[in-house]
């Protein structure tokens, strides 16, 4: 056999291997609390307490045993898993969520920041975050109640990646009501989208199956009201506010004493 024949056999059979390659799926395992970063994204767990009515804007809450999945709308009829009450699942603009600074752990940028509260029995208090994407679209959705809808009608904007998966601990916090995850998705990620645009957030819990299924309450994502987000970037804003109220402070005494 020629060698130039050989050579592109040899090449033809190392690229039908890499197509047929299966793609290495990550783990996060946060099961011991903790943080880490998947696909540009960075994840945090929390026991942050305050949760409660005009803190943050919970906008898409599921529920349901096994493996459950679902993404906020206002529009009705929603998935099966979804709650219907309007207090909790509904349209959301992407001004609405905050943005912060450098979150401490994570690649130096601007993030959006979304909180997640999950629910589980204290006697398997395993669960998996097995998929997470986020969309945007120029118009709110009109109906909801199958994936397709979103999926046909809207921008993706941040996918945590095929077979990715984060693995929570619900043991780890005081219970119901308080928060168990920030997701930091970067700002970039969304370039090319308006601020009055609507947001959507897909998610699926316990895909896993056996210890990491969902077999407790709801699995719920909100928002953080502005005024209510910590500065994370280490201390550098902080610090660069304290020198700009201390330079007004000086210029003003100069021009009371002049």
């Amino acid at each position: 056999m020629k060698k130039h024949v050989l050579d592109h056999l040899i090449v033809s059979g190392l690229l039908a291997a890499l197509v047929d390659a299966p793609v290495m799926a990550t783990s996060l395992d946060l099961t011991a609390g903790g943080s880490g970063s998947l696909n540009t994204a960075f994840f945090t767990t929390t026991e942050i307490q305050s949760t409660g009515s005009g803190v943050i804007d919970p906008f898409v809450r599921i529920q349901g045993h096994g493996s459950i999945e679902g993404y906020n709308a206002t529009a009705r009829p929603l998935m099966p898993n979804v709650k219907t009450s309007p207090t909790f699942t509904h349209d959301l603009r992407l001004s609405d969520i905050t943005q912060v600074v450098n979150p401490t752990g994570a690649n130096p940028g601007v993030y959006y920041e979304f909180l997640l509260d999950i629910n589980q029995s204290h006697a398997k208090s395993l669960l998996s975050l097995d998929k997470l994407v986020l969309y945007t679209s120029s118009t709110a959705l009109p109906s909801a109640d199958q994936l397709s809808d979103l999926t046909g009608g809207a921008t993706e904007r941040f996918n945590l990646g095929f077979g990715n998966e984060i693995l929570l601990n619900y043991a780890l916090n005081s219970g119901s009501g308080s928060g168990d995850l920030f997701a930091y998705i970067p700002v970039e990620s969304f370039t090319g989208a308006s601020s009055g645009d609507y947001l959507y957030l897909y998610s699926m819990f316990g895909g896993k199956g056996g210890d990491y299924a969902e077999n407790g309450g709801f699995e719920e994502w909100a928002a953080r009201a502005p005024n209510t987000v910590n500065i994370l970037d280490g201390g550098a804003t902080a610090a660069l506010l304290i020198l700009s109220v201390a330079s007004l402070s000086f210029v003003t005494r100069r021009r009371q004493a002049v």
